[in-house]
């Protein structure tokens, strides 16, 4: 039995602080209770590399990373030519702060198999280290896979840094057209166009984006912005009002921390 961890994005395995939650203790609880069971089951066969794998992955998820790596240490060892455990590997280095020691993982990965999680990873780490060019490719094989928003978002971000800004505005338009007009995707392809010079363009994606949407704070701003560059400024000065009075509204009606910072960031604007 092969053992596959899930793909996550990079900042899901960096290390976070305590929760002090019901949910948060309960989840250790039963993860405490999963690798005693385990336990038991590798006192029968201690070599199952499954097992091994399955109690590693639980023991990060609680943070005891060391538990975690002692666990893939053996059942690399058991099965030195299982692609998915050097992915695990690196996913763990990654929580430690041990970067190259992932991306040496990562390699040993790919030479043994070419997989989505491994290439994902390592176009996030590459990316991170400025390796621009060779994160790109990364980039490329594991969309080459599946539609993600995250390697789309991440396959931008390179794109810019490489000065390609043409063609991450046409990537970007593209993955908003196959995700549905996910939001995120929508915001990066307004910076991208707004880089550009083309507010026009970047004027309609935030019109298209704030659509329908009850809290429009946010891209009221960034519309305002645009009118500027296109030098409709009494536009851009009410559409900045706008923002000021829904978010004042919003805080009134039920106040919220998500509010109170819109009317802040509103009123900045308002001041410049």
């Amino acid at each position: 039995m092969t053992f596959q961890f899930p793909w996550r994005p990079l900042a899901c395995w960096l290390a976070v602080s305590a929760v002090l939650s019901t949910a948060a203790v309960r989840a250790d609880v039963e993860a405490e209770v999963a690798i005693a069971q385990i336990d038991e089951r590798l006192a029968i066969d201690p070599q199952d590399v499954a097992l091994l794998a399955e109690r590693a992955r639980l023991h990060a998820e609680i943070g005891q990373f060391d538990h975690a790596m002692a666990d893939l240490d053996l059942a690399t060892t058991l099965a030195p030519d299982n692609s998915s455990l050097r992915v695990a590997r690196a996913q763990l280095f990654v929580a430690l702060g041990q970067e190259t020691a992932a991306l040496a993982e990562l390699d040993i990965a790919l030479d043994l198999e070419d997989s989505f999680s491994a290439r994902a990873l390592r176009a996030a780490l590459r990316e991170a280290d400025g390796r621009f060019a060779e994160s790109l490719e990364d980039y490329d094989a594991a969309l080459s896979r599946a539609d993600a928003i995250d390697l789309h978002l991440g396959r931008a971000r390179v794109l810019r840094h490489l000065g390609r800004l043409d063609v991450a505005a046409a990537e970007l338009q593209r993955a908003v057209v196959r995700l549905r007009g996910a939001a995120t995707l929508r915001l990066a392809l307004v910076e991208v166009l707004d880089e550009l010079g083309r507010h026009t363009e970047a004027l309609r994606q935030i019109d298209e984006a704030r659509a329908g949407l009850r809290v429009q704070t946010r891209w009221l701003l960034r519309r305002a912005r645009q009118l500027d560059a296109l030098g409709r400024h009494d536009e851009a000065r009410r559409e900045r009002a706008r923002a000021v009075e829904e978010a004042e509204a919003r805080l009134r009606s039920r106040p919220s921390r998500g509010a109170a910072e819109d009317l802040d960031a509103a009123r900045q604007e308002v001041g410049r």
